[in-house]
């Protein structure tokens, strides 16, 4: 098996996430509503997706061709103005026509910025086919973008009350179509260029951003002073699901594999959507009239979590491969638990505290396949 040099994750990457602070900060301002809909719901879903797509697709430039050189610094500083300028946009609740041409505007030159990327690397170096095909189709999706817009806006002017509904409720799911375009192509990709570890981390940093909303979030709901109990396990449940990714993604992964890591990335895409609903849902508790509405979004973020969690095990090491004895023991406490937070949703401070056991739980089983497994590989520490 080759070796794979790691690619270090450099400054301007860095700097670029930033502006994902930002967007998950106004991602997760959407669903603090006095309802939410489930339009409200599907907005917040397909919101997250575009504004996490877009780090998708950059992120898998960067990987496959970035250099650190005046191309990569001065793109990522443009499409960091443009992408927070697309995020102040997300989440009114009555878009205009201006709105409507600002916000896919700005979502077609986030979209230009990364082909204009491939198009001067392709210069340099030469159009390879995955230059080629990666140029087409982010090409195809900013075409998508710009046709669903003009069919909105001609909508528009011929709408009945009914259709002005369902435009301003439904119609933007629509979007989801030139997001996924260049999936259909995946096979022609050359998986051979992604360098692994690299992505590996990238994956780890656009985490730990959300999870950097859930500690804000926490500590500003529950104030030490006024929620003590609540608010210190609060933190504790949402550091053991920290735990139990970290754990997941830097000890169990083979950092050094050549694989199609596409699966890698889109479970990250919703394994961070369930971290900013299980954000929301936490907030929505100390709220009496928001606890039906933050139980649901906290039990499905649960769900969401753990499950893309789990399914980037197919990247594991074969030493830790995950068994059905594992994910039967995954599964069974979280059934157990989801009956129980049911029960105890109008308790808020037995409700926090069985959040914490809960993650501590889901992070010895995982402690514990490790172990376990490592023991039957005879390998010691």
């Amino acid at each position: 098996m080759p070796t794979i040099v790691a690619k270090r994750v450099s400054n301007y990457e860095l700097f670029y996430d930033l502006v994902f602070v930002y967007a998950t900060s106004r991602l997760t301002t959407l669903l603090h509503q006095d309802h939410v809909t489930f339009g409200v719901f599907l907005n917040f879903i397909i919101s997250s997706v575009l504004v996490l797509f877009i780090w998708m697709q950059q992120t898998f430039y960067l990987n496959k061709y970035g250099e650190r050189d005046r191309l990569d610094i001065y793109t990522n500083i443009a499409a960091m103005f443009v992408i927070g300028n697309f995020a102040l946009n997300i989440g009114k609740l009555n878009y205009t026509t201006v709105d409507v041409l600002v916000y896919n505007g700005l979502l077609i030159l986030a979209y230009a910025l990364i082909v204009y990327q491939y198009y001067m690397r392709g210069r340099q170096h030469g159009f390879t086919q995955n230059i080629k095909v990666s140029m087409w189709t982010l090409t195809g999706s900013i075409l998508g973008f710009a046709l669903l817009t003009g069919i909105w806006l001609i909508l528009k002017q011929v709408a009945d009350a009914g259709l002005a509904y369902f435009l301003s409720q439904y119609f933007y799911v629509a979007w989801l179509l030139p997001v996924i375009f260049p999936f259909f192509f995946y096979k022609r990709f050359d998986e051979t260029l992604i360098n692994f570890p690299h992505l590996v981390e990238r994956c780890q940093l656009i985490t730990i951003i959300s999870f950097g909303e859930t500690v804000l979030g926490i500590i500003q709901t529950y104030p030490l002073a006024d929620y003590p109990i609540a608010g210190f396990a609060f933190f504790v449940g949402m550091s053991m699901m920290f735990i139990a990714y970290i754990s997941q993604t830097y000890l169990n992964i083979d950092h050094h594999q050549i694989t199609r890591a596409r699966g890698l990335v889109v479970s990250h895409v919703l394994l961070v959507i369930g971290v900013n609903l299980m954000t929301v849902g936490i907030e929505f508790f100390a709220n009496h009239h928001h606890v039906e509405t933050g139980f649901v979004l906290f039990l499905t973020a649960l769900y969401i979590y753990y499950v893309r969690l789990l399914s980037t095990s197919v990247y594991n090491r074969e030493t830790y491969r995950i068994n059905k004895r594992v994910l039967f023991e995954y599964a069974s406490w979280l059934l157990i638990y989801s009956f129980l937070f049911y029960a105890l949703r109008h308790d808020l401070v037995f409700l926090s505290i069985a959040y914490a056991v809960f993650g501590y739980i889901m992070t010895r089983v995982g402690f514990l396949q490790r172990r376990r497994a490592r023991e039957a590989a005879g390998i010691t520490l």
